[in-house]
């Protein structure tokens, strides 16, 4: 099995802390994203929430 295809409590560096991704071979990662930037004191919302 390819390691991505099967996720469990997966967390990166670029995810906001305590954010992780659980996922199974026919799941969909994201279904809405919504990009955030650090403005030097908190994660501030980018723009409207982005669907498939």
């Amino acid at each position: 099995m390819h390691p991505f295809l099967s996720l469990k409590d997966y967390g990166t560096p670029v995810m906001l802390p305590g954010v992780t991704l659980t996922t199974a071979p026919d799941d969909e990662i994201y279904g809405t994203l919504r990009l955030q930037r650090f403005d030097g004191k908190s994660w501030v919302p980018c723009g409207d929430p982005m669907s498939r």
